[in-house]
């Protein structure tokens, strides 16, 4: 499904594929700058950080 989106991304044939992979990179984005910390850490940091850009791409819908 991944590919998916990332061929209608690329193909720029998909509003919504093309605003799922730049949300999905922000999220990647955020667990590789993590990726170093204790796991306890990594979910709080990737939990808080990554809500924004959930709510951030929940009103890009609207």
């Amino acid at each position: 499904m991944r590919r998916r989106f990332y061929e209608l991304h690329v193909n720029e044939s998909s509003h919504l594929a093309n605003q799922t992979v730049t949300t999905k990179a922000e999220l990647w984005a955020i667990e590789a700058e993590i990726l170093c910390l204790d796991p306890d850490t990594r979910v709080k940091v990737s939990l808080g950080r990554s809500a924004a850009i959930a709510t951030s791409a929940d009103r890009k819908d609207e």
